[in-house]
């Protein structure tokens, strides 16, 4: 049985290396997606008062769509991250 484990093992590896690399890519947006959070709110906000003085409402409408879409990946790439995590954990367990 053991053999059959390390063979399989062996043979998942490369397979083990796309995971990883996709799971520290996740990270490292991750990572970078909070810097890119309160940019996009101080832009966002930027937008609205522009918006607001200049009387473009349809703008208005626009910076919300936006921020709930970006908002819809982040949570879409957490969530990501979250799967590889755990399928980078199985393989380790394995």
């Amino acid at each position: 049985m053991t053999i059959i484990k390390i063979a399989l093992k062996i043979m998942l590896f490369p397979l083990f290396l796309i995971v990883f690399t996709a799971n520290m890519f996740a990270k490292m947006f991750m990572n970078i997606s909070g810097v890119v959070a309160g940019l996009m709110f101080l832009i966002g906000a930027g937008l609205i008062i522009y918006c607001i003085a200049s009387h473009i409402y349809f703008g208005i409408l626009m910076v919300f769509v936006a921020g709930v879409i970006v908002s819809a990946v982040m949570l879409a790439i957490g969530f990501g991250e979250h799967l590889l995590d755990m399928a980078v954990e199985l393989y380790q367990d394995f």
